[in-house]
């Protein structure tokens, strides 16, 4: 499992670390938080490849849990469970 912190995602998905930021705020990748920081899990960033996520356009559907530890809070907002 590898883990990239913004600069490294952005630039694994060929955007700029400011388009990665705003996706994150859209819900278009998941991410998890840690000490008010944003981590990537590798197939996170793949599934952006892979067409499972949105490029544009509205957030993801809101869920309430996903992969088993990444889930969304009250307010919308995807964490991660340790």
């Amino acid at each position: 499992m590898t883990w990239f912190n913004t600069r490294d995602a952005a630039r694994y998905l060929g955007i700029s670390p400011r388009t990665l930021r705003r996706w994150v705020r859209q819900g278009v990748v998941l991410h998890a938080n840690v000490f008010g920081r944003y981590r990537f899990r590798q197939e996170w960033l793949e599934a952006v490849f892979a067409g499972k996520a949105h490029r544009a356009g509205p957030p993801t559907p809101r869920v309430k849990e996903v992969d088993g530890r990444v889930y969304r809070d009250e307010k919308g907002k995807l964490r991660l469970r340790i």
